[in-house]
Formats: structure tokens, C-alpha cells, sequence
């Protein structure tokens, strides 16, 4: 198709009065917020679109989620082995440390 025969569609179709179209099968918007079977500390939200974009957006943020949580425990741990790490080495070294 040529650029100007794109062009002349284009301008068609712009100048049609809009037509109605039948309403897609939407997600239900006023939902109560459901927990999440993954990661039970955070709620999926509902979003306005599609039923399809819907289940991938919960799929995001689950996903989302589920990396945070993953990341605060990461965290958590290195936290515990540097504390374990430090008593360690005040056990070995009293005279080094502060009081």
C-alpha cells in the first residue's frame, strides 16, 4: 500500500463519525482486593482493563512482590551474619573493643 493510499484511508476514517463498539468483556472494577496465593503479605490490586491484561498485571505484581520479599530477607540474613560475624570477632579480640 502506498503512502498515499495510506493517507487518503487514514483521512477516511477520521472524518467517519465514530463508530459504537460493543464493549469488551471488561474486568469486574469494584472487586474486593484478593491476598495473593505467592506471597501472602501483599494484596493484588484490580486494575481497569481487560479481563486478559488484568490476570497479567497480577502476574506483575506478584512477581513484583515476590522479589521484594526475597530482597528484604537477602537483607535480613546478611544483617544476622554481620552481627554473628562482629560477636565473633570481639570473642577473639576483647582487648580491641570499645566499651
Amino acid at each position: 500500500m502506498s503512502t498515499r493510499s495510506r493517507r487518503r484511508c487514514r483521512n477516511e476514517r477520521q472524518n467517519q463519525p465514530p463508530q459504537s463498539q460493543p464493549p469488551l468483556n471488561k474486568a469486574k472494577n469494584n472487586q474486593t482486593p484478593q491476598v495473593s496465593n505467592s506471597c501472602n503479605r501483599y494484596v493484588i490490586q484490580y486494575r481497569k482493563s481487560n479481563v486478559i491484561n488484568s490476570k497479567i498485571d497480577k502476574m506483575k505484581i506478584r512477581r513484583r512482590n515476590c522479589r521484594r520479599i526475597i530482597q528484604e530477607m537477602n537483607l535480613k540474613k546478611q544483617s544476622k551474619i554481620n552481627l554473628e560475624n562482629n560477636v565473633a570477632n570481639l570473642n577473639q579480640n576483647p582487648a580491641n573493643s570499645v566499651i
